[in-house]
């Protein structure tokens, strides 16, 4: 059975250094039994467009965007794309599966609340750490 280093994210500004990192990540992941899925490794690159590649020399696959932890990261950090694509998911999937419940229930206004919390705003804030806010240097778009 293969177990896999899920949910690594690497960053650098130098693309050496992250390909030593990436080096680093696999060899050391590897003594503990873990390797890294090249099915799902891709870079994002911001500022540069040098190779980004794994120890064999094969190249990760350059993306736009990618999605970590239920997140979307993209190549501009733009926080307002991620968190309208959040508030579309628990719109479109979560608060609508919860209709029928909140039509039927008759659960006091506490509960249906304890139940928002728990569902609804956990489902929104989930993974949200993983968001780029440019304090003071916003661009608005």
């Amino acid at each position: 059975m293969d177990h896999y280093a899920d949910d690594t994210n690497l960053f650098s500004t130098d693309n050496r250094a992250l390909n030593e990192l990436l080096k680093l990540t696999d060899t050391i992941s590897g003594k503990y039994g873990l390797r890294l899925n090249r099915n799902k490794c891709v870079v994002i690159q911001m500022n540069n467009d040098g190779l980004v590649h794994f120890a064999n020399d094969e190249p990760l696959p350059k993306k736009m965007e990618a999605t970590y932890l239920g997140n979307e990261i993209n190549h501009e950090a733009n926080i307002k794309h991620e968190i309208f694509n959040k508030m579309q998911e628990v719109k479109q999937i979560t608060w609508f599966k919860l209709l029928p419940y909140w039509k039927a229930t008759n659960a006091n206004v506490k509960w249906q609340l304890l139940l928002f919390d728990a569902v609804v705003r956990s489902k929104l804030l989930y993974g949200l750490e993983t968001i780029q806010t440019d304090r003071g240097h916003a661009k608005e778009n």
